[in-house]
Order: C-alpha cells, then sequence, then structure tokens
C-alpha cells in the first residue's frame, strides 16, 4: 500500500518509520513537508535538518593511530580510521590533559567541520568521498565507538597499516583509558546509552597481552561488540559475547576460499585453523558473524577463491559477507581489468544465487565495478 492510499485510508492514524537510518530522515522531512503531515503523527519522529557530512562525522568516535605528515606517529580520537581519499590529512585530537579536555576538543573540531562544509569553507574533510548532502537529525548522538589503537597482530597481511613504521607492536595498556571515553560518550548520548556500539579494530586482540587484553574486555564487557579478529585464535570471551548479546558480532577478513591463497595474503599458514575456530563462534550464537572479502588484483580475482568463500558462508550460515577494495594501497585504477570486474560480479551472482547478504560498507570502488552494467564480462 502506498503512503498516498494509507493517509485516505486512514487519515487520522499514527505513522511509524521503519526505514533504516539511511532513509528514515529523509522520510521524515518529505512527509511533513511534501504531504503535509503534522510531525505529531509520526511516532518516532525526529527533528532533521539538510546538511553537509557523512556517516562517520555525524555518528562516529574512533581511538586511533595517525601517521601525520611529518612522519610522527600521532595518537587520539577522530571520526574514522582511514581518512577516505585523504589518510594523510584527515581530522585529529591528539590526547592531550584529561580524557574529558579531550573529548571536549573533539566536539569543538566535529562543530567547526560541520560549520565549514555547510558554509563552502575549505576544511580538512576537502576532497574526501564520503561527504553528502542530506537529512539528519537536529539532535547529535554518537552511535560508534571505534577502538582503533590496538597495535599486536600475529599475522602479515600484506594489505594492512601496520607496514607502516610507526605502528611497532607493544603494550598499550598503561597509555589509554577506554572506560573514560566511553563513558563520556554514554554522558553525552544520555537517554539514548543502548545506540551506542564498539568496534574492535586494528591489530588481533586476542593476540595482544593479557594484561591489556583483559582490561579492553572489561571495560567494553556491557556494550554490543563487533570484534575484528583474524580468529587465529579462539577466544572464549568473544565466544561469551556471540552468545550472550543479540548486537555483537565478528568481522574476520578471510578474503579467500583456498589454502595457497590464504597463506599469499596473510603470511600464515593457518587457513584450516581459522574455520576450525569460526566453526567454534558459530556453536550456539546469537551474535553475527560477517566474513569479509577484499579483493586483490592478481592475487584472489579469481574462480577458485571466490567459490570456495561462498561454500564456507553457506556451511557457517554466516550472516552477511563484506565486499571491498584495498582501500590503503591500491586505487580505482589497479582494478579496471576485466578479470577483476568478472571476479566482483561473480561474487555478487553467486551470492545473490545462494542468499547470502552482500554488504558494500561505502567502498567507492567496488561501487563503481557493481554499478557497471555495460562491461562485457569474460570467463575467469
Amino acid at each position: 500500500m502506498s503512503l498516498d492510499e494509507a493517509l485516505r485510508r486512514f487519515p487520522d492514524a499514527g505513522i511509524y518509520v521503519t526505514l533504516d537510518t539511511q532513509y528514515r530522515y529523509e522520510a521524515f522531512h518529505s512527509i511533513v513537508s511534501e504531504f503535509g503531515i503534522n510531525e505529531t503523527r509520526i511516532l518516532n519522529y525526529e527533528p532533521v535538518e539538510l546538511r553537509v557530512s557523512c556517516e562517520y562525522l555525524d555518528n562516529y568516535i574512533a581511538i586511533i593511530n595517525q601517521i601525520l605528515q611529518n612522519g610522527k606517529l600521532a595518537r587520539g580520537l577522530s571520526f574514522c580510521c582511514a581518512g577516505h581519499g585523504v589518510p594523510e590529512n584527515h581530522p585529529l585530537i591528539e590526547f592531550s590533559g584529561t580524557p574529558k579536555e579531550t573529548f571536549e576538543k573533539f566536539l569543538q573540531l566535529r562543530s567547526d567541520l560541520l560549520f565549514k562544509l555547510n558554509s563552502g569553507l575549505p576544511s580538512k574533510c576537502d576532497g574526501c568521498v564520503k561527504k553528502i548532502r542530506r537529512y539528519q537529525p537536529l539532535r547529535h548522538i554518537f552511535t560508534k565507538v571505534i577502538l582503533g589503537s590496538l597495535c599486536v597482530c600475529n599475522f602479515d597481511c600484506f594489505y594492512c597499516y601496520r607496514h607502516d613504521l610507526a605502528f611497532s607492536p607493544k603494550d598499550l595498556s598503561d597509555e589509554l583509558d577506554v572506560s573514560a571515553f566511553l563513558q563520556l560518550a554514554k554522558n553525552y548520548n544520555g537517554d539514548n546509552t543502548e545506540n551506542l556500539w564498539v568496534y574492535c579494530a586494528y591489530g588481533e586482540i586476542t593476540a595482544h597481552p593479557p594484561a591489556y587484553r583483559e582490561k579492553i574486555y572489561q571495560e567494553i564487557r556491557d556494550f554490543d561488540v563487533q570484534f575484528v579478529t583474524n580468529a587465529s585464535i579462539y577466544d572464549e570471551f568473544i565466544h561469551q559475547h556471540l552468545k550472550t548479546r543479540k548486537g555483537s558480532s565478528i568481522n574476520v577478513s578471510l578474503d579467500c576460499g583456498t589454502h595457497e591463497t590464504f597463506k599469499r595474503i596473510k603470511g600464515r599458514a593457518m587457513f584450516p585453523k581459522v574455520l576450525e575456530n569460526l566453526r567454534k563462534y558459530n556453536e550456539g550464537r546469537i551474535g553475527q558473524i560477517w566474513l569479509k572479502y577484499i579483493f586483490l588484483p592478481g592475487v584472489n580475482d579469481n574462480e577458485n577463491d571466490v567459490a570456495g568463500f561462498v561454500a564456507i558462508y553457506r556451511e557457517l550460515n554466516v550472516d552477511a559477507a563484506i565486499i571491498s577494495s584495498d582501500t590503503h594501497t591500491m586505487w580505482y585504477e589497479d582494478y579496471n581489468t576485466k578479470k577483476m570486474f568478472t571476479a566482483v560480479n561473480l561474487f555478487k551472482q553467486l551470492c545473490d544465487k545462494n542468499n547470502v547478504d552482500v554488504v558494500n560498507w561505502s567502498d567507492v570502488t567496488i561501487g563503481r565495478i557493481l554499478a557497471e552494467q555495460s562491461f562485457e564480462w569474460e570467463a575467469l
């Protein structure tokens, strides 16, 4: 039933908008301004405004390491962990003073950036591909806290940020008070605290020194968490989170479907062990398992790896497949080949055929490939 027809049949009924947040705020504006519906009839209405921003600037806190243009390693708060086109220049508030003082400087940075973006003034977001003009709520809350300063890892993936010399593996447990920033974000959100979600990324949390690992676990135990892990080490805390928190998940960048390609990409011959641990995490879970496929030209853009990955997905009954390009070392030009286009579209076709939910987290390169309808596909 269309909205027009529903309003004719039920002229006094309340309206509840069930769209995802990406479309919900646009719908609020449309219902009020175009259909003339009083906002009091929209049961979950939030005041909105049209502004230039991005999902990261609107909702994220990222605790990250960043290489500055002078080669210095800086650590602090940002909105995203990649820079999306300007990685050496994206906004950062370095840690200084108390966590509260750093947090307040971070909030001021956000206000300044939004003002510049919507006034046509130069800003550190210039050149970023994520900027978009869209309707967003007037009231700001944080929905995601990215723990992106975890440096230690037991893999040697050739596309990883850790190949930057400044990312030296070490125990950072005495240098970062994660709980303080989580509490500040909770206080800032007020009665929207339940929407706050933690993204445990960078490095491999299960390979960190026990003192640091247990400190992080203690601080995030009461939140829904996405653990970005390589699944080479089974972890009971992570498994318990999957068993008890529906909003928690693991995100494993598998990137292939064969033993040989796994070793080539990850630098470790641990494909069977990773699959064994994924099967363990799958037992008794109510949380989610996400598998990621980072396409790499000349490495995993082939039928064996794509088909093998989809077969693993089906066996584990995984919740979503994340598709991505190598956003750190490669650009669209590296992917603009018939072999890559064919592999990406084979991936999408096999996923569609097997009812696999494919997620593209706004990856511009993969988005361009999937949107290219006129390409003449060749067999791999």
